[in-house]
């Protein structure tokens, strides 16, 4: 056990540790682990730092040559300091993972041997759980990067809609006096609009109304000319005539003289009022190509207007995106730290099972020890003792009893104990095999 960080690990003795290295591939002397040397635990930690990490002895050297590619005088001096003090770094963080938080530069240049077994043992049970997880812990580092690659994209996209957000709010900040303007200028042209249209609908009125007096006068300028040709032709006759009464002719004569010059005066006053509304016309023409012209300005307005409305939806749907992801991403983290603490509580029971399984058979262990003790010192007494033999045999035999009935004790309370292990393992695994299904893993 780990007495800094109280986190509970199997010791193993020097014959498994020789073992479990020799199926890594490097074999190695009991009495070598029982003395260590720093080359040797270099090696071993070395070949811990393979199995783990993929680490190799070149790819560590490969770092060390580029610094010392730098150093102009004397590289040779700091080659093996700085190969050793990047073999700690990392055999730290290995010790780290393991719960070995108390890992120096000594236990690598001057080991000490039940130190040194101790880490060994963290060491290898974590590599025997690495290699017996080791398609469950692939997948989870294949989903961790798999998650780290999309956050950095999430990132990226979150900072590319920033940024063109940044710039729609400069834009439409820059657009902003514009479209104040536009709008003033829609307004004005809108009641201008509405005050041309009713100057229009009266000049229509007033040109209707020209139209009725044209005609009404062109139809009395017809009756006139009629007329005109019936005197003319009446004039012409009596000429040929004797006239009876000459003052009352030229009288008469007169008389229609004025009533034609009045009808002329007439005339020329249609023909007047005639040009003027033709003038009024090519006014109103000129004014509706204006009008056709405004209209169009208008529809160009309407349509920057739709516009700058379409670029302000789409930022609020950006918007909107972004916060679904900030809250999306905000659950990710809260269920992780919720599985976390579940995970670290369920190893903090199996560690306390384990913790008073060992404990419990410990004192058993002893106790059967003692027994043992007593038992020898009792047969020892017979045989020094041939006339309380029969005596001797009794207690012998009693001994022999308490001593089972002890041992099945043990049994009973070492099988209770297992079995309340077993169910501790089995909702661990069931708790484990609900948080995959949960995150979508799995656990095969």
């Amino acid at each position: 056990m780990n007495a800094q960080t109280g986190f509970w690990f199997p010791s193993m003795k020097i014959v498994e540790i020789v073992v479990a290295l020799k199926e890594w591939g490097l074999h190695v002397s009991e009495d070598q682990i029982q003395r260590p040397t720093a080359d040797v635990v270099q090696a071993i930690y070395v070949l811990f730092l393979q199995q783990i990490t993929g680490i190799t002895p070149e790819s560590l050297q490969e770092p060390v040559n580029r610094a010392v590619a730098v150093i102009g005088e004397h590289p040779e001096l700091y080659t093996a300091s700085l190969n050793l003090n990047l073999v700690l770094h990392h055999t730290q963080r290995l010790g780290h993972a393991a719960r070995v938080q108390d890992l120096t530069m000594r236990d690598l240049v001057s080991p000490e041997p039940e130190r040194t077994r101790n880490i060994m043992s963290a060491i290898i049970n974590f590599v025997k759980f690495v290699e017996e997880r080791g398609g469950f812990l692939r997948k989870l580092r294949d989903q961790s990067t798999s998650a780290l690659e999309e956050r950095e994209r999430m990132q990226h996209k979150v900072a590319e809609l920033k940024q063109k957000i940044a710039e729609i709010k400069k834009q439409r900040q820059a657009d902003e006096p514009r479209c104040l303007a536009l709008r003033k200028d829609n307004d004005q042209i809108g009641i201008n609009i509405l005050a041309i249209q009713n100057a229009k609908a009266q000049v229509s009125r007033e040109v209707d109304a020209r139209k009725k007096d044209k005609s009404e006068l062109s139809r009395q300028r017809e009756n006139l000319m009629r007329e005109i040709e019936h005197v003319t032709t009446s004039i012409n006759t009596t000429r040929s005539r004797i006239v009876q009464s000459p003052d009352r002719i030229k009288k008469h004569i007169s008389e229609m003289g004025l009533m034609a010059q009045d009808e002329r005066m007439i005339i020329a006053a249609a023909e007047a009022k005639s040009r003027e509304l033709k003038i009024k016309l090519d006014a109103l023409n000129v004014f509706e190509q204006d009008m056709k012209k405004l209209i169009d300005d208008l529809r160009m307005i309407q349509s920057e207007h739709i516009h700058v409305e379409n670029i302000q939806h789409k930022l609020a749907t950006f918007r909107d995106e972004l916060d679904r992801k900030f809250i999306l991403r905000e659950q990710l983290l809260g269920r992780s730290d919720r599985a976390k603490r579940q995970m670290r509580n369920a190893e903090d029971k199996l560690q306390r099972a384990q913790q008073h399984a060992e404990d419990r058979r410990g004192k058993s262990e002893d106790e059967i020890a003692r027994l043992k003790k007593d038992y020898e010192e009792m047969s020892e007494e017979r045989r020094e003792n041939d006339k309380q033999v029969e005596e001797t045999k009794q207690e012998a035999a009693e001994l022999e009893r308490k001593m089972q009935d002890h041992l099945r004790k043990n049994e009973a309370e070492l099988n209770e104990l297992l079995n309340e292990y077993w169910g501790l393992r089995h909702q661990t695994e069931v708790y484990m095999e609900t948080l995959a299904n949960k995150l979508g893993m799995d656990l095969a």
